[in-house]
């Protein structure tokens, strides 16, 4: 099983951001998701990925995946590595690292746009989200 999460979002605070996940068995999608957030970073929006895709695979009884992210922030903190501050932002990753210890997960970086087509189908949700955020 494969999870495949990317965010969206500008680098400043303030910005709209989105979400995505795609958990895969094969090329067969299982379970997808996405959201976003008015006031947010790319970072937390990477998180929030990861996390909810996490949390989505523990409840459809998935106990073992390898996690797919071009973000290796999000891949160092479920590995155990937190960002000391701001503050908000190492909530999020202990936030994150607390769910990812319900599985056996093994995580693996894509370089992000190189063509992996679900790493590219998660970066365009994730922009849908974001960008469904400037009309709400």
């Amino acid at each position: 099983m494969k999870l495949y999460a990317d965010g969206a979002g500008a680098e400043r605070t303030g910005r709209p951001g989105g979400w995505a996940f795609a958990l895969v068995d094969g090329d067969a999608l299982v379970l997808e998701g996405f959201g976003g957030d008015g006031c947010t970073t790319s970072l937390l929006m990477e998180f929030e990925a990861v996390q909810r895709g996490l949390k989505a695979a523990l409840d459809a009884g998935v106990r073992e995946l390898e996690l797919i992210s071009d973000c290796r922030i999000a891949l160092d903190v479920v590995r155990g590595v937190f960002l000391p501050k701001p503050l908000h932002v190492r909530a999020r990753a202990e936030a994150l690292h607390a769910v990812a210890q319900g599985l056996v997960v093994h995580p693996r970086w894509v370089r992000a746009h190189a063509g992996e087509a679900w790493n590219e189908a998660g970066d365009a949700m994730a922009a849908w989200a974001r960008d469904a955020q400037l009309h709400d």
